[in-house]
């Protein structure tokens, strides 16, 4: 049975980061932040659904590549606690994201001009931005990964106490 719930997590986790992009998406339009500020909805929400189908196939690719280990080392270190599922799952996240952006910049770095020194900052900022929505995105597949993980209030307070 610990098993199933195992692989049930694994394959839903990841469905929690496309609707996390979503909420993140409408929350900053309703707020008005950066790019979404004056934004109609129905290109905010098409912005919203290609993210969010786009960024499936990354969340199971990471959490294939690095979820499944990170699981097996919260197993053997018995970290099972809420706060471990959501660094877990923020860390899952974010690595790529910062693999992929620190390979841009050494490339960018690698041509000295004033414009690339912009185009560098200006990936910095953005960056940022993108860290924060893949922090959300992979908290929330942590926090559903521990939910199924630990399904029963049994199995939590077993979890926790071993």
């Amino acid at each position: 049975m610990r098993h199933l719930k195992t692989i049930a997590a694994f394959a839903l986790a990841p469905l929690a980061t496309p609707l996390a992009i979503a909420v993140a998406f409408l929350l900053a339009d309703v707020l008005g932040i950066g790019w979404f500020a004056g934004k109609n909805l129905g290109l905010v929400l098409s912005n919203a659904t290609l993210y969010a189908i786009w960024s499936l196939p990354l969340a199971y690719a990471s959490a294939i590549l690095l979820g499944v280990p990170a699981y097996v080392l919260a197993r053997n270190r018995r970290w099972f606690s809420f706060s471990q599922f959501l660094t877990i799952g923020i860390a899952v996240a974010v690595i790529p994201l910062l693999v992929v952006f620190a390979v841009i910049i050494i490339r960018q770095a690698m041509t000295f001009r004033p414009a690339v020194v912009r185009l560098i900052t200006s990936s910095v900022t953005d960056a940022a931005s993108w860290l924060f929505l893949f922090s959300i995105s992979g908290a929330a597949s942590g926090a559903l990964f521990w939910l199924i993980e630990t399904s029963n209030t049994h199995d939590r307070h077993r979890i926790q106490r071993s």
